[in-house]
């Protein structure tokens, strides 16, 4: 007897998942280094990454390291983002407030030595926005501006109780179904807790 009752809709359905997760053993090249510190791969496509540290200790700072080495297609310090011109990057806002958002993107163009931060590289503010709508927004972004790398700032207001394992489990599975889907990485920032240095929720 099996544990769930399927309705033949489910079943076709489950039916489909089954056919697509069945590995096929074909020669799979390796993914494609995004992001590397002194010439170690720390992010590829396809998967995501997350940068941790207490409040105030510019993890900002250091995304932008990222962000400004892909715009200019050159490492920064011992840090490259090895993209392609004309691919695009996307910045994921999540808690400053407009003046502090505004101040970020000013050091940023103080970083790659131009007056203008170029098109391929959009940012959006959503700190006023409920985690389902930042979540759906990121989805649509991912699918129609396809870009190699989305770097999220900060990853605890996707939930709504960022301690609820499911809510948690909720956010992950759905970083690694859009890495999948659209091939593409993720920058993730998160703080560390003052009392005892674990990053924040689950």
């Amino acid at each position: 007897m099996p544990p769930f009752f399927f309705t033949m809709k489910d079943k076709k359905q489950i039916s489909e998942i089954i056919n697509k997760t069945l590995f096929i053993d074909n020669d799979i090249p390796q993914p494609v280094p995004l992001i590397t510190i002194d010439e170690k791969t720390i992010l590829t496509e396809g998967n995501f990454i997350t940068i941790s540290g207490l409040p105030k200790s510019r993890k900002t700072s250091f995304m932008q390291f990222f962000i400004a080495s892909a715009i200019n297609r050159k490492p920064i310090h011992t840090i490259e983002t090895k993209i392609q011109k004309g691919e695009k990057i996307v910045l994921i806002d999540t808690e400053q407030g407009l003046y502090d958002f505004s101040r970020q993107n000013k050091h940023l163009k103080k970083l790659i030595k131009n007056t203008k931060l170029p098109a391929s590289f959009s940012a959006y503010l959503f700190r006023e926005f409920d985690p389902d709508v930042i979540l759906n927004s990121i989805y649509l972004i991912a699918e129609l501006q396809q870009p190699k790398i989305i770097f999220i700032d900060n990853l605890t207001e996707l939930a709504i109780n960022p301690n609820d394992i499911a809510e948690a489990k909720k956010i992950i599975q759905f970083l690694k179904m859009i890495t999948a889907k659209f091939n593409l990485g993720i920058v993730c920032l998160l703080h560390l807790s003052k009392s005892n240095n674990f990053t924040l929720g689950n």
